[in-house]
């Protein structure tokens, strides 16, 4: 042991980051001083020892509460053969050594926990412990567990948590060389993971088992050849039997599991010492084929429908296979309906009803009559339970809730959507009070579908208050400034106005992928496009920290910088041609040399920056707003050195607009500000009601602002609303202002040109059947047109009378709006 003692045995990572370590040694001497204390003070026999705490390596032999999946609720005494039986097996079928790092996840209060942990004890690995709010953010824990020199290459885990991950980690996770052990338990394993490709070095395993014969019963390594999944092979000093209704063993066909022992038998309430073989009933129903056991399904999950014995897992498999589509089945008894819900991570409100009816069509053709289920809904992500088991009490509470009348008080309502938006349980609300919306996985989009789709829900204006909470502050605060708020009927607004059809000219403009350059991840900011020397240059940069700067006319990569982390900000040149300067989430503006590839200086903010750095101060100068509530100014004649900054008290992320020796800049929350120029002074301020993403332009001495709940609102040098437009759905890209038109793509599917004067007047809606980016104009063949993106990867030119003049469909969705330059368009 001594050439170990300085072996990891513990760390607490976050993102990769080692926030704090354990040596073997460290633990040690930890041991020393509980057994000292324990041998003092404890000398009752069989007495139990209480110990309110969160992960960490201070664990001795334990008490477990079953989770009330094969029935009530007990408590479960282990004794210590009965999990060491247990980690001797694993240690041997999963090869574990000394160098492993295993994931030390799984909620004490579920017995896989005591695997985690003994399996690194047992073998002098390392275990990796993670923040409680980087568990519930399904792109941090995967950043953190996979990281490439603090990451883990043996993980247990529940399938339900494990396909809470994106397709593309799913993928990622597979392919990963470093990752050598992958263990499934607590559920039925999930086949759809077979799909994927796998590194050759991974091995995939289904574990079976119950608290009461502690924890694991059987092991299976799958193989390509697996269909359907086997539980496995009996680990040591376990048996495993299927047995009919009469209790008789099944030798071929189905029946109830049991799972026994003579050794590994752990004493349930308040049993005392028992000997011999002991079998315990389970709750799931097994089939037994060629001596292989599989796993059909719980026992409570069968009831019978029209005379038929159903089984949720069969459902669930053929709609899997009609739809390629996770989901999950409910059968509410009290109701006698049958809930199927659809897992999609993309999903728009809009064409929501669509999309069920079509699917609703196609399972008509696949499923048997009496598998139909009463009710199709889509969720973000499966709600599971606090040991990461589907949690089909919410998922009956969505449907339940929707049965009801509106009477629910505000905060309830609010509560619920939190839980379906993140998969979440209504008891783990009360220890997510001071988590951010961001904290548990949200960004700013899902922000304001919840918050659409909560006004939606009871018909009620929300408190204003509301959006500053739930982008700035945690989600406590939401909860208290909803709980008194009254529900007040919504107005009736009804605007007409004439939408012409998608008109298209015969004589198209024809439209081609001339080159593309791949960043390697989602592109949302705007790329730059530039002239020098003679040629066009193009700066853009992505989510996965790249930013590159490329030759406009062949695609030639010109530099690439790697950032420390996501590039959303679109980019700022210098007067002089030399430099480009962008924020970056790690709170950083940077000045890059474009030509040279050198970062010649970096200012630093307190949090995110996705704001367009603008010029100011006679070009000496760049503004833009940042996560930290601030405004900065910064000289960039002095290296980045600080001119100014000015507190808004909300975050800022659309791009400042310069004018006549002001600034003009919009919060997240709503909040219009302008700003002195020279000093930061904030002049005027105006509360829109509605949350900000794009930038203000400037129209005949207004400033016309793009509200995200569809509102454009005209206001005065002043700082006092002149006017206002309501489009009919969400608008989230900056307004584009052409001589007296301001132009814009909305998400109710529709380009809107306005004619700005004193008022507005809608000048034309152009309908194109898809949810509108941002937009830009160009010039061709001598006639200004508008250039539109659509998120579902098409882009249309459409000129002032309101005709499609050409269009393409690029090879996937599309967030970024585009710019043009000449005869060109560019787009991430």
């Amino acid at each position: 042991m001594d050439d170990l003692k300085n072996n990891k045995a513990i760390i607490l990572s976050d993102g990769g980051v080692i926030e704090s370590m354990l040596t073997y040694e460290d633990v040690g001497k930890i041991r020393d001083r509980i057994s000292e204390f324990i041998a003092k003070y404890v000398t009752t026999k069989h007495l139990c020892i209480g110990l309110k705490m969160t992960h960490n390596i201070y664990i001795p032999s334990l008490v477990l509460r079953t989770s009330g999946t094969t029935g009530q609720n007990k408590f479960v005494h282990v004794g210590k053969h009965c999990i060491e039986s247990n980690i001797t097996s694993l240690s041997r079928i999963f090869r574990i050594t000394s160098s492993d790092t295993i994931y030390f996840g799984t909620p004490l209060t579920f017995d896989p926990s005591m695997i985690e942990l003994l399996l690194a004890i047992h073998n002098n690995a390392c275990l990796l412990i993670t923040l409680p709010k980087t568990k519930l953010n399904p792109a941090l824990l995967y950043k953190t567990l996979f990281h490439t020199v603090n990451g883990v290459n043996i993980l247990q885990i529940v399938p339900s948590l494990f396909m809470r991950w994106s397709q593309q980690h799913i993928c990622s996770i597979l392919m990963n060389h470093s990752l050598k052990i992958l263990a499934f338990g607590g559920e039925q394993f999930p086949q759809s993971i077979l799909h994927y490709q796998k590194s050759d070095s991974l091995r995939i395993f289904n574990l079976y088992g119950i608290t009461e014969v502690s924890c694991w019963a059987s092991a299976h390594e799958i193989s390509l050849s697996d269909d359907p999944i086997p539980i496995g092979k009996a680990l040591d000093d376990t048996i495993i039997e299927i047995r009919d209704d009469n209790g008789s063993r099944v030798v071929n066909g189905e029946g109830e599991i049991y799972v026994g022992s003579d050794s590994r038998v752990c004493l349930i309430d308040d049993e005392v010492g028992r000997e011999g073989l002991i079998f315990r009933e389970t709750g799931d129903v097994g089939v037994v084929s060629n001596g292989n056991i599989f796993y059909k399904g719980r026992k409570n999950d069968a009831f019978k429908r029209w005379g038929h014995k159903i089984h949720l897992s069969k459902i669930e498999e053929l709609v899997e296979r009609a739809t390629g589509l996770d989901n999950k089945c409910v059968w509410v008894k009290s109701k006698s309906k049958l809930l199927l819900f659809l897992i999609h991570d993309h999903r728009d409100n809009n064409t929501k009803d669509k999309v069920i009816d079509k699917i609703r069509i196609k399972l008509l053709h696949a499923l048997p009559r009496h598998y139909f289920p009463d009710y199709i809904d889509f969720i973000r992500k499966c709600p599971i339970t606090v040991h990461g088991k589907v949690n089909k009490k919410v998922l009956e509470a969505i449907y339940l809730k929707k049965d009801k009348n509106k009477s629910l008080i505000c905060v309830d309502t609010f509560k619920s959507l939190i839980c379906k938006y993140f998969g979440l349980d209504h008891c783990q609300l009360d220890d997510l009070a001071n988590s951010t919306f961001f904290d548990i996985g949200g960004n700013s989009i899902l922000a304001i579908q919840l918050l659409n789709e909560f006004k939606d829900e009871l018909g009620i204006e929300y408190p204003p208050d509301l959006p500053t909470a739930l982008f700035e502050k945690d989600l406590g605060s939401c909860f208290d400034c909803l709980q008194n708020v009254q529900v007040i009927q919504k107005r009736n607004q009804q605007e007409k106005y004439c939408i012409s059809t998608k008109k298209i000219k015969t004589c198209q403009i024809s439209l081609k992928i001339v080159w593309c350059y791949n960043l390697h991840a989602c592109v949302d900011s705007s790329p730059l496009v530039f002239t020098e020397e003679n040629r066009i240059v193009v700066a853009v940069g992505s989510f996965s920290h790249i930013f590159a700067v490329v030759d406009g006319v062949t695609g030639e990569e010109i530099n690439k910088f790697v950032l420390p982390d996501v590039v959303e900000s679109s980019p700022c040149l210098s007067p002089c041609h030399n430099y480009l300067y962008v924020g970056c989430f790690d709170g950083k503006i940077y000045c890059l040399d474009w030509r040279d590839g050198k970062i010649q200086w970096a200012y630093s903010t307190g949090d995110r920056i996705k704001c367009r750095p603008v010029l100011c101060q006679g070009s000496t100068s760049i503004v833009f707003g940042s996560y930290d509530k601030h405004v900065h100014c910064v000289n960039i004649l002095k290296e980045g050195t600080l001119v100014w900054k000015t507190f808004t008290s909300e975050s800022l992320i659309s791009s400042p607009l310069v004018e006549d020796g002001k600034i003009f800049i919009a919060t997240i929350c709503g909040t219009c500000l302008c700003l002195s120029e020279i000093t930061g002074t904030i002049l005027w301020k105006y509360k829109s009601g509605s949350p900000i993403f794009g930038g203000p332009c400037f129209c005949n001495n207004m400033t016309i602002w793009p509200g995200v709940q569809g509102k454009v609102v005209g206001l005065t040098n002043d700082g006092v609303k002149k006017w206002h437009f309501e489009c009919g759905g969400h608008l989230y890209s900056s307004l584009l202002l052409y001589n007296d038109f301001v132009i814009f793509g909305c998400h109710d599917q529709n380009l809107y040109i306005l004619q700005v004067s004193d008022s507005v007047e809608l000048a034309r809606v152009v309908s194109l059947d898809k949810i509108s980016c941002g937009a830009t104009t160009c010039e061709v063949d001598g006639k200004r047109v508008v250039v539109v993106a659509t998120d579902d990867g098409c882009i249309y030119l459409v000129d002032f009378e309101g005709f499609v003049v050409g269009d393409i469909r690029l090879p996937n969705q599309i967030f970024s709006s585009v710019t043009t330059w000449k005869d060109k368009i560019y787009v991430g």
